[in-house]
């Protein structure tokens, strides 16, 4: 018998060209679609690579969009209704993130706003820090706002964190800041080990000590029992996980400071262990950067903003472009685009259905199907022929393909928009 071609080698390189793999859109893991990422007014594509690096590490599907050059300057709510105006057929779920930030002398300044699709409310991520790298402080920063956003007006354009304080709030006393955590992850579930390391590295992360306690499972939330590991009044904290089945991770945080407590869920069944472990290193620092109990959500006990930091970000060009009519594109434009799928999806369907026929027939020539009876003997490999002849059918209309794309995608334009065009040139993601 003769063996099966290479052609089978070949079509397995070229059938992923038509279908690929994409991370599973849910209610736990809802469809990301990232917008501008800028330094000051100009977009910059290392930010961006950054941040959706960071987002697909959480196991979340993203989406980049390539925003237009007129639409760049917009920030939050109104990026969202450019967006919706422009797309309202679809778009029903999921969020679009975006932000910028710029160096003002030694401080870095960003702001980073979440809208969310089903409910139509924005959240907004304020702050500033000291000589400390833009890149990282964005990719730290939307994840914890994907994971944990608060929904809220905007203060822009000043900063959350320039808001004058009430008068009330100013003559509460501060607390002192955090110097250690100690830390234990216990249960039934699997990757207790790798959990405690990621909590104990999150919380070094911080600049506090982290020290790791025992304590017996049954005890964990009882507040008595919680509240003698630190003295009260100590600035000090306990973190608590507890690692449960089907990727659940409870975590329970007690602040000796001033006696609160808070608590965190990390549910995620679908996660694979690299993916619970970056969700779990995003909420334990979400936790310990919360705020509990009137004092500390009074703001009193940090220092006031400088002045630099507090000045409101430069208004880019398409800060307040609204979508006309016209920019919604012309009638005849949507049904070139449309006539345009439909070709290139057929020719590419034309490849895949010859190529797969050709493996159909190379592998029924190695059967006894292939076999007939002729003047009285058997004649061997009959579908040989006729499988060589799709399979030269399949590169032909591969040849027809590859072409076709290109040279339709290139006459609208771009299968996503130009960040160098006009509104006009957007293509809403499918």
């Amino acid at each position: 018998m003769r063996p099966i071609p290479s052609l089978l080698a070949l079509a397995a390189l070229l059938l992923p060209v038509v279908a690929t793999a994409e991370d599973t859109k849910s209610a736990d893991n809802p469809q990301i679609y990232l917008w501008h990422f800028q330094r000051g007014c100009a977009p910059d594509a290392r930010l961006q690579e950054a941040v959706r690096v960071a987002v697909k590490r959480l196991a979340y599907p993203v989406t980049t969009l390539r925003v237009p050059a007129d639409w760049a300057g917009c920030q939050g709510e109104s990026c969202a209704k450019l967006l919706r105006q422009r797309c309202p057929s679809g778009m029903h779920s999921g969020a679009i993130v975006g932000g910028r930030g710029e160096q003002r002398g030694r401080w870095t300044v960003y702001s980073v706003w979440l809208y969310d699709l089903a409910t139509g409310k924005t959240a907004y991520l304020d702050h500033y820090c000291p000589d400390c790298d833009l890149q990282v402080k964005l990719a730290d920063s939307v994840p914890l706002l994907i994971e944990r956003p608060t929904f809220g007006p905007s203060t822009k354009p000043i900063p959350a964190f320039c808001a004058p304080l009430p008068s009330e709030a100013r003559e509460k006393p501060s607390l002192p800041p955090v110097t250690k955590v100690h830390y234990i992850a216990y249960g039934e579930g699997r990757h207790k080990a790798a959990i405690q390391s990621a909590m104990e590295s999150v919380i070094k992360s911080t600049g506090m000590r982290a020290d790791e306690i025992s304590i017996r499972a049954r005890d964990y939330n009882n507040p008595d029992v919680v509240a003698r590991i630190v003295s009260k009044g100590q600035p000090e904290q306990v973190l608590v996980a507890d690692v449960q089945q089907e990727g659940k991770v409870e975590l329970f945080l007690y602040d000796a400071r001033n006696q609160t407590s808070d608590y965190l869920a990390v549910d995620c069944p679908a996660c694979d262990k690299e993916e619970l472990i970056n969700k779990l290193r995003t909420a334990t620092g979400n936790l310990l950067d919360r705020c509990r109990g009137d004092q500390c959500g009074s703001r009193a006990q940090t220092m006031p903003a400088p002045p630099e930091v507090c000045q409101p970000f430069p208004v880019c060009n398409g800060a307040n472009i609204a979508v006309t009519s016209a920019d919604l594109g012309n009638p005849m434009s949507s049904v070139q685009a449309h006539r345009n799928r439909i070709v290139t999806g057929l020719a590419w369907g034309a490849f895949a259905a010859s190529a797969a026929t050709s493996i159909l027939l190379f592998g029924l020539d190695q059967t006894s199907i292939s076999t007939v009876q002729s003047n009285g003997r058997a004649v061997d490999h009959t579908l040989y022929g006729p499988a060589w002849a799709m399979a030269g059918a399949s590169l032909l209309t591969l040849g027809v393909a590859i072409p076709t794309t290109l040279l339709l995608d290139r006459g609208s334009g771009g299968a996503h928009g130009s960040n160098s065009g006009s509104s006009t040139s957007f293509q809403c993601p499918q």
